[in-house]
């Protein structure tokens, strides 16, 4: 093997599933890597995927008839903080790449009905350009004479910017939601010897996400935000 063979890099997808709730499963092999940079590679690229990817989360709620988040709403078998945990656990998306989904800001949706019945996720009307990945979440039970109408709204949020954010004055109509993104649900990785070159490695890389971006673009976005990082200070004078 040449030269230009033994520096070569490659990022192969191996394999790639949907799971049980929508999440999706990818195994990616990665390399090639001089010994001990397989390792430093990796450990900041987990740290970057667990941290730093960002996504759509619930920030603010109103619900008619609340006015605090222990309120019960008449005809609603929840309360307004089992309700707004339901629907926290809606998953939504936007169809595009994360760096151009990144430059989204603000989505309102909302929902009313009438009882009696089953509030779910699928009931929300918001922005045709949004997607809810499972619209079978449970929100709440209406009796026959409840009235159900709910407003709120969602943004996408980069969790290190978010956390460090003082916060900010909100409107108060709306129950203000600390919330930040986690749509990577599992990471495994494992470094091993590149057979033909046994001075050299490469890295298995497994990732599982929620469903509300491919295990692919986390991992370019991880990617691209390290190399950037490290760019930046390649640069500076001293």
């Amino acid at each position: 093997m040449n030269k230009n063979q033994k520096n070569k890099n490659f990022i192969s997808c191996v394999e790639s599933r949907i799971l049980d709730f929508n999440q999706i499963y990818t195994r990616f092999h990665i390399g090639l890597f001089s010994k001990e940079d397989a390792l430093n590679f990796s450990n900041n690229i987990r740290r970057i995927l667990l941290t730093s990817i960002p996504g759509f989360v619930l920030t603010e709620i109103n619900i008619l008839g609340a006015q605090h988040h222990l309120d019960n709403i008449h005809g609603v078998r929840e309360n307004v903080f089992d309700i707004v945990e339901n629907l926290k656990k809606v998953i939504f998306t936007l169809e595009t790449s994360i760096l151009n989904f990144c430059k989204f800001s603000e989505f309102q949706g909302f929902i009313n009905i009438n009882g009696p019945g089953i509030v779910t996720a699928a009931d929300i009307k918001i922005s045709p350009n949004i997607k809810i990945l499972n619209s079978s979440q449970y929100i709440a039970s209406l009796s026959w004479d409840a009235e159900f109408i709910l407003n709120f709204k969602i943004k996408v949020v980069d969790p290190i910017q978010e956390k460090a954010k003082q916060q900010e004055p909100k409107d108060q109509k709306f129950f203000n939601i600390e919330n930040i993104p986690q749509p990577i649900k599992k990471i495994n990785y494992s470094i091993h010897n590149f057979a033909q070159i046994p001075e050299f490695e490469f890295i298995i890389f497994e990732i599982i996400t929620d469903g509300s971006i491919e295990p692919k673009e986390a991992l370019q976005y991880s990617i691209y935000k390290m190399t950037k990082l490290f760019y930046e200070f390649s640069i500076v004078s001293f």
